[in-house]
């Protein structure tokens, strides 16, 4: 998912999408499809916006990764922009029924997919990736996900108005397509077509949801403060393998 403006970021994502934005020397976007790969998945679709698609099908053309493809929004502005779940609803009338991995285009996931593609496979149920917060802060900002003992998620609330404990849910999903057939009702009924957590939470109230919790920090560059830390991180990482 790439068809965000990242307005929390200007000016550095005025003109470059942020997926495409450097951690250590390298694209965002090409560290989350390298673990993509490492974790067995063979095909990658990016969903972009009308404005960026020429600098992601540049960026595809100098890589020369295999089997992805650009799938482009007819977007062009914040202002008139589909927002995440809109867009995944628009994408999938253009993709065979299948199983699908969902994941930010901003959101480096240090763990390997494997596991928890093997955990789907399992259970044959909605599973979003979960991982530990740094912060009370950081709870409050994203989604809050409360797993039982077989981690089947009981409560799952974006951007809680108070405190509360619990793991934050990443926008790491792997969704059966008969889920996904369902985002044409969680739009039809009037909800939010951006933020993805919402669907998770509209969703787990009507279907068993499950939550797989990584064992290492979810990278999440919302804003220029996080982009420099996260460059920081990768930094020390390099130092300690030496």
């Amino acid at each position: 998912m790439a068809g965000g403006y990242a307005k929390r970021m200007w000016p550095l994502t005025k003109d470059i999408p942020k997926p495409l934005l450097t951690v250590r020397g390298k694209p965002i976007i090409e560290r989350i499809i390298d673990n993509t790969r490492e974790s067995g998945v063979q095909e990658v679709i990016v969903s972009t916006n009308e404005r960026f698609r020429e600098q992601f099908q540049s960026w595809l053309t100098q890589s020369k990764s295999q089997n992805i493809r650009i799938f482009a929004e007819k977007s062009s502005s914040e202002e008139n922009k589909l927002g995440a779940v809109r867009a995944l609803a628009e994408l999938l009338k253009s993709l065979p029924p299948d199983d699908y991995l969902i994941l930010a285009g901003d959101n480096i996931i240090t763990s390997n997919l494997a596991p928890m593609i093997s955990f789907y496979h399992g259970i044959n149920k909605p599973v979003v990736g979960l991982f530990e917060p740094v912060d009370k802060k950081q709870l409050q900002a994203g989604s809050v996900a409360v797993i039982d003992s077989n981690k089947q998620i009981k409560k799952f609330i974006e951007k809680p108005k108070r405190s509360m404990k619990g793991k934050l849910g990443a926008l790491a999903y792997i969704l059966p397509y008969r889920t996904l057939d369902q985002l044409d009702q969680y739009l039809a009924e009037g909800n939010k077509p951006d933020e993805p957590g919402r669907f998770i939470a509209w969703l787990h109230k009507r279907e068993p949801v499950y939550g797989y919790p990584f064992t290492s920090h979810v990278l999440d560059i919302g804003n220029p403060q996080l982009f420099a830390e996260a460059n920081k991180i990768r930094r020390r990482s390099r130092t300690r393998k030496r």
